[in-house]
């Protein structure tokens, strides 16, 4: 799969679902294993097209060398290839230049694995996110010691903040997730 519309997005959130157990795998055990690769030529970073004229392009991305770097995430399948659990990783991306997501199965036997993937673009890094979260648990705290209104108004208003900040950052599939994971075990118990 090849990104190629990242823009300046600051991070790649991959989900994945199917047979996976959780943690690291165990030798001789079967996993999966997700490669996010990216190549920037070195030094082209954040330069506009109408700075550089065509023979610095040129000279740029045949001659310079180029950053290459590759995020490799290993997740484990079930030995009994049953259940499903959902898998996110976050990846921080070097610039906003084509992304390129490979995915390899290493079985000891030559078999289907199901799976689905997703990906979703973030605007904010991890440490802008925690900051945001603190800035907001500091206000709900705030309201509350002085008492300007009800700590559960004050608990409402802080989840509020929280939800808008996850919509302004682009974060908005923890609500979706946790719906669909609803949504499975209903149907896994026949209930739904």
């Amino acid at each position: 799969m090849n990104l190629t519309d990242f823009r300046d997005n600051a991070l790649l959130k991959l989900q994945v679902g199917g047979a996976f157990s959780g943690g690291k795998p165990e030798p001789g055990q079967d996993y999966i294993l997700v490669q996010v690769e990216q190549t920037e030529p070195a030094g082209a970073r954040r330069r506009r097209a109408e700075q550089v004229r065509i023979v610095f392009v040129f000279i740029l991305v045949f001659i310079a060398p180029v950053a290459h770097v590759i995020y490799n995430w290993t997740v484990p399948l079930h030995p009994q290839r049953s259940g499903q659990l959902q898998l996110s990783h976050t990846f921080q991306m070097i610039s906003s230049d084509p992304i390129s997501i490979s995915v390899q199965a290493f079985l000891q036997q030559d078999e289907v694995v199901p799976m689905s993937m997703s990906q979703q673009a973030l605007y904010v890094t991890v440490e802008t996110q925690v900051v945001i979260a603190a800035v907001i648990l500091t206000g709900v705290y705030v309201l509350i010691i002085f008492e300007v209104v009800h700590r559960t108004l004050a608990a409402m208003l802080g989840s509020l903040a929280a939800l808008a900040a996850l919509a302004v950052i682009g974060d908005v599939s923890l609500t979706h997730q946790k719906h669909e994971r609803r949504n499975h075990e209903e149907h896994e118990d026949g209930s739904g």
